[in-house]
């Protein structure tokens, strides 16, 4: 059996703090725990801001439904109403009206900072 793609054990629980330590940033940014699905769909806005629902759901191959429901909790006001993280917002496409492409907000550029820091180790403010 070969170990060459095995993962040493301080290297996983290196990934396992970094992992925990963001989970605990969006908390303290959302006051509650947002899933992973939901992280994701963040971090892909993060990574390609001003990109429509449609695109981010293919780049995720995830149903853009979800991605829809997921955006709008990262939105000021959350899919049921209550008040949302406040981390993305949605801009008009200056073509076409009816499509929305999300960015994040500062709210959201100052988590994604942090937690840049944290996955990659590096110090943040």
């Amino acid at each position: 059996m070969s170990t060459q793609n095995v993962t040493p054990a301080s290297e996983v629980a290196i990934m396992a703090d970094r992992l925990r330590r963001v989970l605990r940033l969006v908390a303290d940014a959302t006051s509650i725990t947002a899933s992973a699905a939901t992280l994701e769909v963040l971090m892909a806005v993060a990574a390609n801001e001003d990109t429509p629902v449609l695109e981010i759901a293919r780049k995720l191959e995830a149903p853009a439904t979800t991605v829809s429901r997921q955006l709008l909790d990262l939105w000021i006001k959350a899919r049921d109403r209550y008040p949302g993280f406040g981390l993305v917002e949605p801009v008009a496409d200056p073509l076409d009206m009816r499509i929305k492409r999300y960015r994040l907000t500062i709210k959201g550029k100052a988590l994604m900072t942090k937690v840049q820091a944290v996955m990659y180790g590096t110090p943040s403010n």
